[in-house]
């Protein structure tokens, strides 16, 4: 069973300190390969955020890995995007997994997903297919064929093609050319991204949200104000070795214990612009909005207004 880590206390929504969550992944690993005994223990590390912020850290990653070995699988979710050049490789180069997509925030087309694993780990996999009839048994009854064709698995797997190919024969395959198609099309809006440099791009992103705080600031509304995060509240906090930053390749050596941001300075980009919200009641106050009403809020900003009365952006019940 899957434990979760939230990154927030969840009375108060306050960022919890890095120290606290990484102290806490690490109990939940200890015992469950300890207490309960487990073989392997998956530690999936979310990188890439709105928020900047990761968890756990890179430097928990690596102690976890340095005491029990092959025992912890950290997988990478960098489906976010948001990462220096690089960076899967590095993740790759140190034994970890990495889960990605060419659309969110690079903006290609949806389903354009992969699951990236080094070498040694490709290895690995094929061995316990060979050891393990019952593995391999497993992997011939599953749905795999129903997400991808054999010929989209890496040709250093020819057993986990072989347990698919076995399936798809019996009940054909999704379209090949269809996800050649949007790759395709995300890896070149990628190419775009990347041919930014580094530092430029951070400077793009942090002029976006700078200026998407000043549209609300000039309102002078009361019904709208900025919610800054505890880590915001002065504009471009520094990060220390304890906040949460994105990949570069020195913070994976053995003796560092540090997180790593997206460009070449140390600050933290939430590319997040969080709004406090009130509405109008009689005899001129104004309360807060409701969660269903902010919920109705949310649901607004995708559609098109033009239909709708003014009025309708008061009602706090759902359509």
């Amino acid at each position: 069973p899957g434990v979760l880590v939230p990154l927030r206390n969840q009375d108060t929504g306050r960022l919890k300190p890095t120290g606290e969550t990484d102290a806490e992944v690490e109990r939940i690993v200890e015992t469950a390969l300890g207490v309960h005994g487990y073989s392997v223990c998956v530690v999936h590390m979310v990188v890439g955020t709105k928020t900047g912020h990761q968890l756990p850290s890179i430097g928990c990653v690596n102690r976890l890995t340095r005491q029990y070995g092959s025992r912890v699988l950290p997988v990478v979710d960098a489906c976010q995007g948001r990462l220096q050049e690089g960076s899967v490789q590095d993740f790759l180069d140190n034994e970890m997994c990495v889960l990605c997509t060419g659309s969110k925030f690079y903006g290609g087309p949806p389903f354009s997903g992969a699951a990236l694993m080094s070498n040694n780990q490709a290895g690995e996999l094929e061995q316990i297919i060979t050891d393990c009839p019952a593995f391999k048994e497993l992997l011939e009854a599953s749905q795999l064929h129903t997400y991808f064709d054999p010929v989209l698995i890496a040709d250093r797997m020819p057993l986990l093609k072989e347990c698919i190919q076995t399936k798809c024969a019996a009940f054909g395959t999704p379209s090949v050319g269809a996800v050649c198609l949007r790759w395709t099309l995300a890896l070149h809006e990628i190419e775009r991204y990347h041919a930014i440099p580094q530092l430029q791009l951070d400077a793009i992103i942090r002029e976006w949200v700078s200026e998407c705080r000043n549209l609300v600031t000039e309102l002078r509304s009361d019904l709208v104000k900025l919610l800054y995060d505890q880590a915001e509240a002065v504009e471009n906090t520094r990060a220390t070795s304890d906040d949460g930053r994105l990949p570069h390749k020195d913070d994976f050596g053995p003796e560092v214990d540090a997180r790593y941001h997206p460009g070449q300075g140390d600050e933290i980009i939430n590319t997040i612009v969080s709004l406090k919200l009130r509405r109008p009641i009689t005899g001129g106050q104004t309360v807060p909005l409701t969660l269903e009403e902010y919920k109705h809020l949310h649901l607004l900003m995708a559609l098109d207004l033009k239909k709708y009365k003014r009025e309708v952006c008061y009602k706090s019940r759902l359509p």
